[in-house]
């Protein structure tokens, strides 16, 4: 009698975790959202744009032409680590560089910078 007892206890406690245990259906799981840049050139150069975080080394994003607006997906390891991020926009030939202000970043924004003309 008390075994029995015990399988009808122990039988919702095993559904439960199987329950919690199964892998979630297809479409259940949203994806997340990308962090892109848009960067609004307004130099009459073109330039290359880099992302730069405290204690690691410049990473180039991309070509922004001039007088366009370019938009760049920012990787995932921009965002890790929580500082803020700045941008620099390095003309291809003559003129100079340009230093954004300091924005934080969180996944799934999208930051607008804008490059002064030249």
């Amino acid at each position: 009698m008390n075994s029995v007892l015990r399988r009808c206890q122990l039988a919702p406690l095993l559904l439960l975790l199987a329950a919690c245990a199964s892998s979630p259906e297809p479409g259940d799981t949203e994806p997340s959202a990308p962090t892109r840049l848009v960067a609004e050139n307004r130099s009459s150069f073109d330039m290359d744009i880099y992302s730069i975080k405290p204690g690691q080394p410049a990473t180039r994003l991309g070509l922004a032409p001039a007088g366009e607006s370019t938009n760049f997906s920012l990787p995932p390891t921009l965002l890790a680590g929580g500082a803020v991020t700045r941008f620099e926009a390095r003309p291809i030939r003559g003129g100079d560089s340009v230093l954004s202000e300091p924005f934080s970043i969180r996944r799934g924004d999208d930051v607008t910078w804008s490059i002064p003309p030249q």
